[in-house]
């Protein structure tokens, strides 16, 4: 009979003659069970360790947040402003990612997330800026309220995953409907004045 099986024995006799639990370890068990809990912790140690310093070293990373200043005259409002109401629609859930006017959250200084927000906005300015609105080309200009007015119908904008955490951007149906109506009125105009579509 090995040990281990002598404390079993032993164990289980005591048991069963005094009526009372008692638990015996043998102390083979110990480091048997200890290394590997004790190896384990060494590494997690280490894992967490590497995460760290790879996410220290990913903030020098960081992309250029800008907002470049906005030339006279250069925003969509200079002329022929929208209503009011259309202004503040815009601003709330345009503005961020479709002018130079750009409110850079907190997240926006961490990376890896700065560098989803800078290209989303780098690419939100190319396709559409109101603060380089094309005032002396109206059919350009048509043209992009045009486009907004489609993908605003088609509910890709303002995107989910900013509405997600931008509250204040997500339109009701009636606020998407009057950009909708807005956009498409404006476009009409631009289109009467360049031309576009007359014989």
């Amino acid at each position: 009979m090995t040990e281990i099986e002598l404390v079993v024995y032993e164990t289980t006799t005591r048991f069963s003659q005094g009526g009372a639990i008692q638990v015996c370890f043998a102390r083979e068990l110990f480091p048997l069970l200890a290394r590997p809990i004790i190896e384990m912790k060494r590494k997690l140690k280490w894992i967490f360790g590497a995460l760290v310093a790879v996410f220290a070293l990913l903030q020098f990373t960081n992309p250029a947040r800008t907002n470049p200043p906005i030339a006279p005259g250069g925003d969509i409002s200079a002329t022929n402003p929208p209503p009011p109401q259309i202004a503040a629609l815009l601003h709330a859930a345009c503005y961020d990612c479709h002018s130079d006017e750009t409110k850079w959250p907190w997240y926006s200084h961490v990376a890896p997330a700065s560098w989803l927000v800078v290209s989303d906005v780098n690419d939100g300015r190319e396709r559409l800026n109101f603060s380089d609105w094309p005032h002396a080309l109206p059919a350009r200009a048509a043209k992009r309220l045009e486009r907004m007015s489609e993908e605003l119908d088609y509910k890709e904008m303002p995107p989910a995953k900013y509405t997600l955490i931008h509250a204040d951007a997500r339109l009701t149906d009636d606020q998407r409907q009057e950009l909708i109506h807005w956009a498409d009125q404006e476009s009409e105009k631009l289109k009467a004045a360049a031309g576009v579509g007359n014989n």
